[in-house]
């Protein structure tokens, strides 16, 4: 996907739900507008490519296509509900590699000494 798209309220329930033991609040913060993915800021192996979805055709009619390079998968993914502290946090995220192939995910992470990790992804749907 070009841009993220919504985090919906279950995913926000299954945040306070998921880290129940730390007692966490969530971040009150208006986070339902998309943004576009810099995907040249994305970390990734320099023999993979990344481009953008909207330069591949719609919907199932990408897997049809005949490209110049060899089409792995597409993803997407939602924006971040974080908790009070910024510390604990979850987002949705997808992954296709063809017509009726992928899945779709809750991503929880949490900082550790700085960092992020995650903590569990759990499989939402899959085909």
């Amino acid at each position: 996907m070009d841009s993220t798209y919504r985090i919906d309220n279950r995913a926000k329930e299954k945040l306070v739900e998921f880290y129940k033991e730390y007692s966490i609040e969530l971040d009150s913060t208006k986070n339902d507008k998309s943004y576009k993915i810099n995907i040249s800021d994305l970390k990734h192996n320099k023999k993979i490519r990344l481009i953008y979805r909207s330069q591949l055709p719609a919907t199932s009619e990408v897997w049809k296509g005949n490209y110049d390079f060899y089409l792995s998968g597409i993803t997407g993914f939602s924006r971040i509900q974080f908790d009070k502290t910024k510390n604990y946090g979850v987002l949705i995220s997808g992954f296709g590699s063809g017509r009726l192939s992928g899945f779709s995910g809750l991503v929880f992470i949490r900082k550790v000494n700085g960092k992020w990790t995650i903590d569990k992804i759990i499989v939402t749907a899959i085909s």
